[in-house]
């Protein structure tokens, strides 16, 4: 397991260094190429654990995050325990991950739920 601290880390300033990049040699832009050249420091996380019950990734990674897993904690990230760690890992393994394809959700919402919490027009 590999842990990653990212401090004042801007995420759309490596996406636009990496576009950068390709204009300047003269390569087409498009996803694989881009991804390509940003941050090779860190491979793309699998799960991202946000403290202090922020509903936000804070420009954190925009071109990796997109398919790893999400947890939100109250937990301040001083006091995060290897409890709490192993919690995030353990519940974050039994999502389903459909890495963007197209298939049957894990989790199925009945419509006429969905529509009742929605205000009518």
């Amino acid at each position: 397991m590999e842990r990653n601290l990212a401090i004042h880390y801007g995420g759309l300033t490596e996406l636009a260094d990496a576009v950068k990049m390709l204009v300047n040699e003269g390569v087409e832009i498009e996803e694989g190429a881009i991804s390509s050249r940003l941050s090779r420091a860190m491979p793309d996380p699998d799960l991202l654990l946000r403290t202090g019950g922020q509903m936000h990734v804070s420009k954190f990674g925009l071109g990796q995050v997109a398919c790893g897993e999400l947890d939100v904690t109250e937990t301040f990230s001083g006091d995060f325990t290897r409890a709490q760690l192993s919690r995030a890992v353990v519940d974050s393994q039994k999502r389903h991950r459909g890495f963007g394809g197209i298939g049957e959700a894990p989790h199925q919402v009945d419509p006429g739920v969905l529509a009742s919490a929605l205000p009518a027009p």
